[in-house]
């Protein structure tokens, strides 16, 4: 009786604070959720007792969650309430969906004997259908009397507009095309404003669906592709002319458009979601016609029916989005404008492990010469079309495609500038044809496993990066010669560096870490004037050091960590003038020499004393000696007036 009486006042208080708080047609902010509440209102069916969900679905900022404050309205008639919030943002995190869902399930699990409801808000109304939700409300934009009352409480903080603003006002509620989200956002920015500056800020408006066309362009492939990716990687992809990309991005900037942080594109979902409409609407029920293709629905839809037209600009496919596709080989024959094309894994998935999803069965006959970007994960062919020419190809990755054998040839891509073959493991060779890529820049063969060995003698006129990580089955040094800047070859079962290591003159960074078979490193490294990073960590069965030979004013940093087998270091050491930066196992017998270094780090080297010379590394500021055995300092470690980092740990 006592636990009943209790509940009783507890719902009667509940009661009478309800009608003390302002209702929810008062609040200025609110406009137009009256009639909206009653509806869902509706769906709900208060006081019957059994478990219902009801799905209120609708564009982004459309309302969709404000209208859940019935949540809130009628939870004093629940035994209890619970709210999810951010549930979009927090389902794109690896396996935060099995969390959510058992959040849910362990608040309503005990209730289900008596009034459970579950209101879901969502863009998607597939994921409703898909769960078999019946009550279904769509929230639809606001009439004109509510979009003008919404717009003045955010531009005038009245619920009404000054008659000598009045068409101002109207031109401007014309483009939030009545969303609630995009009007409370363009009432304030007008807030406070005079005259002038609404006409301003109107033509800006304008500038988005008028005359402005390359910024507008810009605007609908951020929208639909880029959001969230690189700066410096979009304007590289989407012109030749770098810097006509660069002025109309700063554009889009100065109009509050995107922003740009930590050289990031970002875009308001809303912004993102009003340009993805834009190409919607080019034909709403034909997406073969529309410019830029992004749903992998759509793409599906295009694709596997051969529907492709000259209309189709970019197509973007998430593959972890989809179980298979078979394509005909004329899939692409009737898209001769494409320029980027893509086929990607987004997300956590282990894309090592993912087999390819697109299926090729009898070849494809044709990829048109507009291509500029081809970014293709598990490509299932050996080579690409027979016939294939794209003279405005400036990207290919296909990276993960274990069938290919066979990359372009500068005849056909005669201005490709990178290529990523990471994990093609049925690649066997490079052929030698590879050095007349006049502008190849970057070159990615990581985990080629069936890759053994380069051409001999072949010559890179123009500056480029060759990434050899993980080659399991390169154990040659490749012999190659001209204008290489960046070679990786950790990983690799390499045994030595070579004399030919001085055909390489402009090499400015060689890693050969985790080369457990390299034993010997040519002296002629002397050669590499414009060397700046030496590493050679974990390099167990390196034999010594070279000596240096000649100066090398360039070279910074040297890794020789875990390079077990070296007992000692060169006395010509000395002549690493610029050397800045030294981790190893050993100390160097003179340290006068390197007056530029600024961090040393032996650490576990089994040093019993420290060298009196030490003082002379006026440089120095960072010092880790921990874990070796020494007793104590020489005195000349006073003079390093520069010394920040000293570690003595064990």
């Amino acid at each position: 009786p006592d636990a009943k009486l209790v509940k009783e006042i507890t719902a009667d208080i509940l009661e009478k604070l309800e009608k003390l708080l302002p209702a929810i047609s008062d609040s200025d902010r609110l406009v137009g959720l009256e009639s909206r509440v009653e509806q869902v209102k509706s769906l709900l069916a208060i006081g019957l007792l059994d478990v219902r969900l009801v799905g209120i679905w609708g564009m982004g900022g459309i309302g969709k969650t404000t209208i859940g404050v019935v949540f809130n309205q009628f939870s004093q008639k629940f035994e209890g309430k619970y709210f999810m919030a951010n549930v979009r943002e927090e389902s794109e995190k690896c396996g935060v969906l099995v969390h959510l869902r058992n959040q849910v399930l362990s608040k309503f699990l005990m209730m289900l004997t008596s009034m459970v409801r579950i209101i879901v808000t969502t863009r998607d109304k597939t994921i409703l259908e898909r769960y078999g939700t019946q009550r279904i409300y769509e929230v639809e934009g606001l009439n004109c009397n509510e979009v003008l009352r919404l717009f003045s409480s955010c531009a005038f903080k009245e619920n009404h507009c000054p008659e000598d603003l009045l068409k101002h006002s109207e031109t401007a509620v014309h483009y939030a095309k009545g969303n609630p989200l995009a009007l409370q956002v363009l009432g304030s920015s007008f807030y406070g404003k005079s005259k002038p500056d609404w006409v301003n800020a109107l033509n800006n408006l304008k500038r988005i669906s008028g005359s402005d066309i390359y910024e507008k362009n810009l605007f609908l492939d951020i929208a639909c592709f880029f959001n969230g990716d690189d700066r410096e990687h979009v304007m590289w992809i989407l012109s030749d002319d770098y810097c006509s990309v660069q002025y109309a991005m700063n554009v889009l900037v100065n109009k509050s458009l995107i922003k740009i942080s930590y050289n990031k594109l970002q875009m308001h979902d809303l912004l993102q979601e009003m340009g993805r409409e834009i190409v919607c609407q080019e034909f709403r029920e034909k997406p073969e016609k529309r410019s830029r293709l992004w749903d992998y629905k759509d793409v599906c839809h295009v694709l596997e029916k051969n529907k492709g037209t000259d209309a189709i600009k970019s197509i973007f496919l998430d593959l972890s989005k989809i179980e298979e596709i078979n394509l005909d080989p004329r899939a692409f024959t009737n898209m001769s404008n494409v320029r980027l094309l893509k086929f990607y894994i987004s997300g956590h998935f282990d894309v090592s492990k993912m087999s390819s999803k697109v299926h090729l069965q009898q070849g494809l006959e044709y990829l048109h010469e507009e291509l500029r970007y081809l970014y293709w994960h598990g490509y299932p062919l050996k080579t690409l079309p027979s016939d294939f020419k794209a003279p405005k190809l400036k990207y290919v990755d296909l990276n993960h495609s274990t069938n290919l054998t066979r990359i372009p040839e500068p005849s056909e891509t005669p201005n490709l500038e990178r290529m990523n073959l990471r994990n093609c493991t049925g690649l066997a060779h490079i052929p030698s044809y590879v050095q007349n890529f006049n502008k190849l820049g970057n070159m990615i063969m990581a985990g080629c496993e069936s890759l053994r060995c380069f051409p001999q003698n072949i010559h890179f006129i123009s500056s480029i990066k060759i990434d050899c990580y993980k080659c399991v089955n390169l154990k040659e040094f490749p012999r190659i010669s001209g204008n290489v800047v960046e070679l990786n070859l950790m990983c690799t079962p390499i045994e030595e560096v070579p004399l030919s290591i001085e055909c390489l003159p402009n090499l400015e960074i060689l890693e050969m870490s985790f080369c457990y078979s390299l034993k010997r490193l040519s002296t002629s490294i002397c050669k590499l004037k414009y060397l700046s990073s030496l590493d050679l960590s974990y390099c167990i069965n390196l034999e010594s050091f070279p000596e240096i030979l000649e100066k090398m004013e360039l070279l910074e940093e040297i890794n020789l960590e875990e390079a077990s087998n070296i007992k000692e270091l060169p006395s010509s050491i000395e002549n690493l003038e610029g050397l800045k930066q030294l981790k190893g196992l050993v100390l160097p017998p003179l340290l006068s020499g390197l007056s530029s270094l600024k961090k040393l780090e032996l650490r576990d080297c089994e040093i019993v004393e420290i060298p009196p010379d030490i003082g002379c590394l006026s440089s120095l500021e960072s010092l880790n000696l921990s874990g070796n055995n020494f007793e104590s300092f020489p005195t000349s470690i006073s003079q390093l007036s520069r010394l920040r980092w000293l570690y003595l740990v064990n």
